[in-house]
């Protein structure tokens, strides 16, 4: 019996981390969901997407890393 490959998140790129983007132009960008409790005290947004300053896919994922263990604020 043959294991079902592991789904890839980007063609290009298997092993970019969840909510790391690449932009068109190649710039990076990471994207976290809010909780559906904390939506209203983020004007009902339901995600938090910025911009990495890179277009580097080494330096993308240490920023990333250190955005997913920041404290997001409140926009």
């Amino acid at each position: 019996m043959s294991k079902r490959p592991a789904a890839v998140p980007h063609a290009t790129e298997p092993d970019m981390p969840t909510g790391l983007i690449r932009r068109e132009g190649g710039r990076y960008s990471t994207r976290r969901r809010i909780p559906l409790a904390l939506v209203p005290s983020y004007g009902g947004k339901s995600e938090i997407v910025r911009a990495l300053g890179t277009s580097d896919p080494a330096e993308a994922k240490r920023r990333h890393a250190l955005m997913w263990v920041s404290e997001p604020s409140a926009e």
